[in-house]
């Protein structure tokens, strides 16, 4: 957990980078770095959406996992009406 938090603090930091820059670029008129820039931090957006879509899947995954195995040990551990 630790790590990824600090991927996405690094990720987010480079982020806020860049768009620092390509805002710098457009003040100073310099069109070409700044397209540059502006497709650099569109390439950060999507690897940051694409890494939480899969951690959130996952999480799902392991959440389903734990409660089918819970509401299976209920079934089988409650005691029979007759």
């Amino acid at each position: 957990m630790e790590s990824s938090k600090k991927f996405y603090l690094k990720m987010v930091f480079f982020l806020l980078l860049t768009l620092c820059l390509t805002y710098l670029s457009l003040w100073y008129q310099l069109p070409e770095i700044a397209y540059l820039l502006f497709v650099l931090s569109a390439i950060l957006n999507l690897i940051i959406v694409t890494k939480l879509y899969k951690s959130n899947t996952k999480l799902k995954n392991e959440l389903r996992k734990k409660f089918l195995y819970r509401s299976e040990y209920q079934i089988t551990k409650s005691p029979e009406i007759t």
